[in-house]
């Protein structure tokens, strides 16, 4: 895989706004114009801010396993200002990308390209602030760029500033990236979003087998009107041959599910592993029936047991 294009869209619902540079300086060419009172709009990030991939329609847990991935944004206000057409800035301390945690260092500094949208009325138009970055990945390139957009209502904005926390910020609607040429969807498209969903309903998973294995996941999931609703493993306690492990470890944790989230995957992975068990998986199957089994899985995630489940349920708290 050399290349690997990372699109970050952010736009808040009432077309947010954020904020300068880490260090306090900003790099940059020509002019933007002249669009009223406004000079400019801040991204604020707080210590520990990040965002993660998070489960698309369709895929495999195998598949979602390996697109894992935390953005770790470099804490401090960004300022992006209204009079110029390019300015640099660095908002990524750390990239970790796939079942590996690859560190991606960046080759250089990201810089800002800003317009002034306004369809007619500028007073009704929208900054508009598109960012890119480019990392590396084992000698390949990892671009990351990201769409934000300021809108005005009457030359007033209609917010000035985003903070981004560490479970990423509910202002920020949307955040998604493209593998490669992006051709193969889902398997080249991820999201990232919110790493523990905080603000999602919590719904706890108890599945037992005969003999005393058992497995408890929390799962933060937001039942959709239509299509799929957001989800992840946030938590797992488990008991395999005797011996039991908490996990809370994003990449330890991987969901998937079909459209609707439909037959729902969990897996949860073992570091170390149990004998030879390195993860435990279960499947719903038939659209919405329960898993049957505990499946146990092996150095290469590879079958090797089930058990039939003694039994199993699912609650919300």
């Amino acid at each position: 895989m050399k290349r690997i294009v990372l699109v970050l869209a952010f736009a808040a619902a009432a077309c947010n706004g954020g904020g300068q540079k880490p260090d306090g300086s900003l790099d940059g060419d020509g002019d933007a114009g002249d669009h009223g009172p406004v000079e400019g709009f801040r991204l604020v990030f707080a210590e520990g801010a990040r965002a993660c991939g998070v489960f698309e329609d369709f895929r495999s847990w195998e598949k979602e396993l390996e697109l894992k991935g935390i953005l770790h944004f470099r804490p401090g206000t960004v300022d992006l200002p209204v009079d110029r057409a390019s300015f640099t800035a660095d908002l990524i301390e750390k990239v970790e990308f796939g079942p590996g945690r690859l560190v991606l260092t960046p080759k250089g500094s990201g810089t800002f390209n800003h317009e002034f949208q306004d369809w007619g009325d500028p007073q009704y138009g929208c900054h508009h602030y598109e960012f890119a970055q480019s990392f590396d990945l084992q000698g390949g390139d990892f671009e990351i760029s990201m769409l934000v957009d300021f809108c005005l209502d009457g030359g007033v904005p209609l917010a000035e500033e985003i903070q981004v926390g560490e479970d990423f910020s509910e202002e920020i609607y949307q955040l998604s990236g493209v593998v490669g040429d992006g051709s193969d969807y889902p398997n080249q498209h991820q999201r990232y979003a919110p790493c523990e969903y905080r603000d999602l309903p919590l719904y706890v998973i108890t599945a037992e087998v005969q003999g005393g294995d058992r497995a408890v996941l929390h799962k933060r999931h937001q039942i959709p009107v239509a299509a799929s609703g957001p989800c992840n493993i946030v938590y797992a306690d488990v008991i395999v041959d005797g011996q039991p492990r908490e996990v809370d470890d994003y990449f330890l944790l991987v969901y998937a599910a079909q459209h609707h989230n439909w037959n729902e995957e969990y897996v949860v992975l073992l570091d170390p592993p149990v004998g030879d068990v390195h993860a435990i998986l279960l499947r719903e199957h038939d659209l919405w029936q329960p898993p049957e089994k505990m499946i146990y899985l092996g150095a290469a995630y590879q079958e090797l047991r089930q058990r039939d489940l003694q039994s199993y349920g699912e609650v919300e708290q």
